[in-house]
């Protein structure tokens, strides 16, 4: 053993690890010799365990602590209670143990480390010599209980036993400075639990005091550095002052050249130097400070692996660096990988975690930050509802309170903005005030918050008009940008907030002056967001607005020019969000109309262009990006439509094939999106197999992304949120690279009125535009130039009233009667001499269509409600619509040409495979008692015509699997059931065995149809434009018109029979029989799905014939070709 004891002096003289390797293999040969009972057995093992320890402080070897870790417990072994060394020994093994839960985050290590340490402090009473150092480590191993557990009983008892042995370690102490470093952290992390600015004082004056205690070659000096480091960065982020924030940075410089690579310490070190420089960067936006920091976050993670008790720190400290970075420069893959390690770290830290909120806080923030960019509606839902359960847990003094009430405050405005509910700005409002009761003058965050609640005051004004919440609002912000000087990265956010309200000021009482300075203050702002950067968007766009207010009150053509030019760039500027661009698209077309600028036809064109990107890049589930649609795309309230008022801004031009461009990129965007996902590649794959393969599995994915259903685990929710982005971002690259190939510059761009033109090869197609500016209908035809024809008598209120009046009489009842009768005809007159009688006329009079032939119908707005197909004169001696013409109709001019697409292959030469889905309802209300006799009807009629292949499903074994499995294989399908319309069209379904199996339009599109070519529905409401109840579908997005009728035309069928509204069941087997007599006329050999726009007219004929009222016949209609 001397001659470990010897190598063990040359180490401490040397700190030589040749000599401290030495001095380890001296004690364990001298272990080796001492058998059980040896005297020395007991100091053999006990310095064998220290000079381990001290090995694994220096190396970082987890070998040497576990080795450290056997030898403390077999000694305490030799150590029977009573014993006077048995107290220091668990103290020793007490902080080992702490030592490699530290590393491993072994929750028993923890455990048995705290038993020890309460074991050795009940045998060091009051006078004990030991007791100091007993509560010491006991106050240290609490403290880490908390901060695992977070039970605020063990940092309570902590400060007290690590105070008791403050005072039994006086100045003098030669380990005074131990206590006063653990008592400091200690104190900070109780400062970090109540907000106490004293505890973070006298955190700081005793690491001060530790610090000075300690040498330059000091093992411990590292240690204190870092503590140091921590508690100054959280005064500067309380106070403000960079002193604090420069000396923080200063000692976690020193702290990390004492951690060289490989010490267990290094990765702590690395976080904690690269969040200080974190706060620098945001201070004075210099971004070499987060480079650097971002680099050792990075090296910090590394260092701590899947299972590593610090890992969620490490993601934290990454996250939080990389959401600065896409602040400060857009770059959205930043913000992509921030959310994914905030949402692992939040996982990692169950609720009862001490760090649970602030972690919980992270994932709020970048959540919020990447709706701000691609206006995906489902991030900002997940932020309001994390933040939202959250606030409960954080008294009033909780310190995670304020970036709480921060970031739920600005959620609901962002919401606010989205929806146009005011009790989210209500409440948005009153978190600010309370977070700003909350910071006192000097606080380092006061400003955001003023600025916060400036915002939110400025939109309540503008909604509501009252003249105190702009003038606190410009108070608020003018006190804002005081904190602000020249050069402060904080301060281009702050002249934009208070140009904005100067500029909203003229608007109420202000006069000039306040106008001026607020486009001076928009001026400065837009030198400080040069080209490229992320937020130049919206300041161009607010100095736009005030150009314009300025115009108004000047008469200054330079201002209107100006103010058009700004609106324009704001459109353009590629660097800056999607939702910034938009709402400058919005104003941009606002005042070129208004003033009849030229720049009008491509202020629509950018718009349609951003709209069909953001819908993309959004990657909502499908319920979503509708609702999405109904809100976000100009909402009719607002006045604006960016389907028919691009086509009517055309149309008075004279640019006809524009016009039709210009709607079919504004119709059915849904559906025509997930159709670019199901595009075939034939072509492609000759040139490209690997991109066209590509495309396809990208496609494919996005496709099941947005058809997803919404998950109970928000954790889910966030890793299929990110996947989606991915997914939407590498399909469209994908795209572009597609395009550069040569002859695929065209690939899956606005369809060109050439194409389009194509899909009237069967008869003409109608496009009927109603507009706030004029209404026209728009006549296609294969090999001519389109026709307009003005409709001077449809405004949008006269369309409106037409479809109000039918809603009563299609919704109350059977409607059997004489009066019915006649309110039918004179609402179906007003429709011929509005709308139809002028088209028909030029069909007539100028094509010279002849008698008989196919027209396709395809409305605009509030026109899709009305039974335009059965509109006439109705008048003796005159010929109604369906008495000249077939009429069918499309959702729009797309889905004809994807119906057309492969058709002549798809003729049924051996007969169609038919499946037939039957279902009464439940006995009793509402029980369709005719069903059984269509389905006998159509059996009937399918044998004489020697139908092969016909599947009846009926009954109990009516349920969604069964439909969707016999789906696939089905080239016509058959449906007498109940169809119940949904404001999200999606869910709109037919009602099978029970209500949990409906089989709805979303399971129908996402189970893919590749041989569909025919569908009956032969259901209530299948091709609605409103519910039962009389409101409009589609959330008042009547040019997005998605029924059961649409939608099943785009999963795959391309002929298709519905029904306007409720459904006679008695017409169910008269139709059936009529219809398919004429489908199967010449047997079932050589049968066209295109024959049944003809065989429903023969169907209705029978009806007619028998009598029956006008509203139940003229509900049926044709969609597809």
């Amino acid at each position: 053993m001397e001659a470990a004891l010897v190598s063990w002096d040359h180490y401490e003289s040397s700190y030589d690890l040749e000599d401290m390797l030495l001095s380890i293999t001296n004690y364990k040969a001298a272990l080796a010799l001492c058998p059980l009972s040896h005297p020395d057995r007991l100091l053999i093992l006990n310095n064998l365990g220290l000079v381990l320890s001290i090995r694994f402080e220096k190396t970082g070897a987890l070998a040497d602590l576990d080795q450290c870790i056997e030898y403390l417990q077999v000694a305490i072994l030799l150590l029977p209670p009573g014993h006077p060394q048995r107290s220091s020994s668990l103290n020793n093994l007490g902080v080992v143990l702490r030592e490699r839960y530290e590393q491993t985050g072994q929750a028993s290590d923890l455990d048995e480390c705290i038993a020890s340490h309460q074991e050795g402090l009940e045998l060091c009473p009051i006078g004990h010599i030991d007791r100091s150092a007993s509560l010491n480590n006991f106050g240290v191993a609490l403290r880490m209980r908390f901060e695992h557990r977070g039970d605020p009983a063990d940092l309570t008892t902590s400060v007290t036993y690590l105070e008791e042995a403050l005072l039994l370690r006086p100045i003098g102490h030669p380990d005074r400075f131990d206590t006063l470093n653990n008592l400091g952290v200690t104190l900070g992390r109780r400062f970090d639990q109540g907000g106490n600015m004293a505890d973070l004082d006298m955190d700081i004056s005793h690491l001060l005091e530790s610090l000075a205690l300690l040498s330059t070659l000091h093992t411990d000096r590292p240690k204190a550095l870092s503590n140091l480091g921590a508690a100054l960065l959280t005064r500067y982020r309380k106070r403000g002052q960079l002193v604090d924030l420069e000396q923080c940075i200063a000692y976690h410089r020193e702290a990390l050249q004492l951690f060289p690579s490989g010490h267990p310490y290094r990765s702590t070190s690395l976080h904690n130097l690269g969040t200080a420089l974190d706060s620098r960067c945001q201070q004075s936006g210099n971004l070499r400070d987060l480079e650097e920091a971002i680099t050792y976050h990075r090296e910090a993670l590394l260092l701590r692996p899947i299972g590593h008790p610090n890992r969620p720190s490490a993601l934290n400290g990454l996250g939080c660096a990389l959401l600065i970075r896409f602040l400060q420069t857009g770059q959205i893959g930043d913000l992509d990988e921030c959310i994914t390690l905030h949402d692992e770290a939040l996982r990692l830290h169950p609720l009862q975690h001490a760090s649970h909120l602030e972690t919980l806080n992270n994932l709020g923030v970048a959540l919020q930050a990447r709706f701000r960019q691609s206006g995906e509606i489902d991030d900002l839902e997940l932020c309001i509802k994390l933040t939202r359960e959250s606030l409960p847990l954080c008294p009033t003094s909780h310190p995670d309170r304020l970036p709480l009430l921060n970031n739920l405050g600005t959620a609901l405005q962002d919401r606010f903005e989205q929806t146009n509910q005011i009790k989210d700005l209500n409440e948005c409002i009153d978190l600010h005030n309370e977070a700003l009761l909350l910071r006192s003058i000097g606080d380092s965050g006061r400003s955001k918050t003023l600025t916060n609640l400036a915002v939110a005051l400025l939109s309540r004004y503008t909604e509501r008009g009252k003249p105190l919440d702009l003038e606190q609002c410009i108070h608020h912000h003018r006190e804002a940008l005081l904190v602000f000087p020249i050069g402060h990265p904080s301060r281009a956010t702050s002249l934009h907030n208070l140009g904005m309200a100067l500029c909203t000021a003229v608007r109420g009482k202000g006069d000039a002056v306040d106008l001026d300075e607020g486009v001076n203050r928009l001026h400065e702002t837009l030198l400080l967001r040069p080209t490229g950067h992320a937020n130049r968007s919206r300041t161009l766009n607010a100095l736009g607005i005030a150009c314009i207010s300025r115009f108004r009150k000047t008469g200054s053509p330079t201002d209107l020019d100006e103010g058009i030019l700004y609106l324009k760039e704001s459109s353009l500027h590629t660097a800056s969000p999607l939702s910034d661009r938009l709402l400058a698209a919005e104003n941009w077309i606002s005042t070129a109309h208004e003033h009849g600028s030229t720049s009008l036809g491509e202020a629509y064109a950018c718009s349609l262009d951003l709209w069909d990107r953001s819908m993309l890049l959004t990657a909502s589930k499908i319920g979503d990006k509708h609702k999405r649609m109904a809100h976000h795309l100009f909402p009719w309230e607002k006045g604006h439509d960016l389907t028919t008022d691009p086509a009517s801004y055309a149309i008075g031009r004279g640019q006809l094939e524009t016009a039709v461009e210009m709607l079919e990129r504004g119709k059915a965007v849904l559906l025509t999106q997930l159709g670019k996902f199901r595009t075939a590649m034939e072509d492609l794959e000759v040139i490209d197999k690997e991109l066209a393969d590509r495309f396809r599995g990208l496609s494919a994915a996005v496709e099941r992304d947005t058809l997803s259903g919404q998950s109970e685990d928000h954790a889910q929710d966030v890793l299929a949120s990110v996947r989606r982005q991915h997914h939407a971002s590498d399909w469209e690259r994908t795209v572009e690279e597609i395009r550069q190939v040569e002859g695929f510059d065209s690939f899956l761009r606005a369809t060109p009125f050439a194409n389009l033109q194509k899909a009237a090869e069967r008869g003409p197609i109608i496009l009927i535009n109603i507009s706030r500016y004029r209404s026209d209908a728009v006549i296609v035809q294969e090999r001519a130039e389109p026709l307009s024809i003005p409709l001077p008598d449809a405004t949008i209120s006269d369309v409106v009233v037409l479809s109000a009046t039918l809603i009563p009489l299609t919704t109350t009842g059977r409607h059997e009667g004489q009066m019915m009768e006649m309110a039918l005809q004179d609402l179906l007159r007003q429709i011929w001499d509005k709308i139809v009688g002028p088209i028909v006329s030029h069909l007539e009079n100028t094509l010279h269509l002849p008698n008989g032939s196919r027209i396709w119908w395809i409305p605009t707005g509030a026109a899709w409600s009305l039974p335009l197909h059965a509109s006439g004169p109705y008048k003796s001696g005159q010929r109604n619509l369906p008495d000249r013409f077939i009429s069918s109709y499309a959702p729009n001019v797309s889905s004809l040409l994807r119906s057309r697409k492969f058709l002549p292959l798809m003729k049924e030469t051996s007969g169609p495979r038919m499946l037939v889905v039957a279902h009464p309802g439940s006995e009793g209300v509402n029980q369709l008692l005719h069903v059984q006799d269509e389905v006998a009807v159509i059996r009937e009629v399918a044998t004489k015509a020697k139908v092969v292949e016909v599947a009846i499903i009926e009954g109990a074994e009516c349920g969604k699997e069964a439909v969707l499995t016999c789906l696939k294989d089905a080239t016509w399908a058959h449906f007498a059931c109940h169809g119940i319309p949904r404001v999200d069209p999606f869910a709109s379904h037919f009602l099978l065995e029970t209500s949990d199996t409906s089989l709805t339009l979303l399971d129908i599109i996402k189970n893919g149809l590749p041989q569909a070519q025919l569908a009956v529905l032969s259901s209530c409401h299948s091709a609605a434009a409103y519910n039962v109840k009389g409101s409009t579908l589609n959330n008042w997005r009547p040019n997005e018109v998605i029924n059961l009728a649409a939608g099943v035309l785009f999963a795959g069928f391309r002929s298709v029979v519905g029904t306007m509204w409720a459904m006679d069941d008695r017409d169910g087997p008269v139709i059936a029989q009529e219809f398919y007599k004429y489908m199967f006329r010449n047997g079932a050999q050589g049968v066209d799905c295109t024959d049944a726009a003809k065989a429903l007219v023969m169907a209705v004929r029978e009806l007619r014939r028998r009598d029956v009222p006008m509203q139940r016949w003229i509900n049926l209609v044709h969609y597809g070709i």
